[in-house]
């Protein structure tokens, strides 16, 4: 039996294995190609930054222009066209068990739609039942609580019948705004700056995929 009727999802690094196989090795090339002076970025760097303040300042400290912004997202998509991440062992048979019994699942990422949809029809063999992507504009996007709106609207929930699952923090900044429990994806962390800041602010920290079933699922 569910304990609630919607989780929120992030994607990257919370489902699939993304960072690794994908974002950072895009970044690389990002610079490489933009910054040929600078040196590569650390991985313990690439990820700190873009948990604070987040990607887009992890930007603006190269100073991308405009034009150089249009060439690091043509440089990021050629990148996640061509791989597909894996998920975290055990996540398809959680999702695969509250979407059997109901639930509905919302994806609220950083990641675009096309590839969201893509590596759940890979991984799980179905879609969401709603993507809010990177797609949407700043404007729109998670930290905003547009597509914690938009779920409840288009699906006739209530924030009491959510969760959110995210491994990173603006995707508690979202929920907070809403009063929906936050579930930190601690199994990805590796620094211990973040797998410290959200232990103490998250309502749930999970260090294995299983300690989902306990949260997600009465007994």
């Amino acid at each position: 039996m569910l304990r609630y009727k919607c989780i929120l999802l992030d994607h990257d690094d919370t489902i699939v294995e993304s960072t690794m196989q994908i974002h950072y090795p895009a970044f690389l090339e990002t610079l490489r190609t933009l910054r040929p002076e600078e040196d590569p970025i650390s991985i313990i760097d690439f990820v700190s930054t873009c948990y604070h303040p987040g990607f887009m300042g992890l930007c603006a400290k190269y100073e991308f222009d405009e034009d150089e912004m249009v060439e690091e997202y043509a440089i990021w998509k050629k990148y996640t066209r061509a791989h597909t991440p894996q998920a975290y062992p055990g996540i398809r048979e959680i999702l695969l068990k509250f979407r059997n019994e109901g639930g509905k699942i919302v994806v609220i990422s950083h990641s675009e739609s096309t590839e969201i949809n893509r590596d759940y029809r890979h991984n799980f063999g179905f879609e969401p039942d709603l993507v809010f992507g990177w797609e949407l504009g700043e404007e729109k996007r998670k930290p905003n609580p547009y597509p914690i709106d938009q779920t409840l609207r288009l699906l006739g929930l209530r924030s009491e019948d959510c969760i959110m699952i995210d491994d990173l923090k603006l995707g508690l900044t979202m929920v907070r705004q809403r009063d929906i429990p936050f579930v930190a994806a601690g199994w990805s962390h590796f620094i211990d700056e973040i797998r410290d800041a959200l232990k103490k602010d998250a309502d749930h920290y999970c260090t294995r995929v299983e300690e989902l079933d306990e949260i997600l699922f009465l007994k």
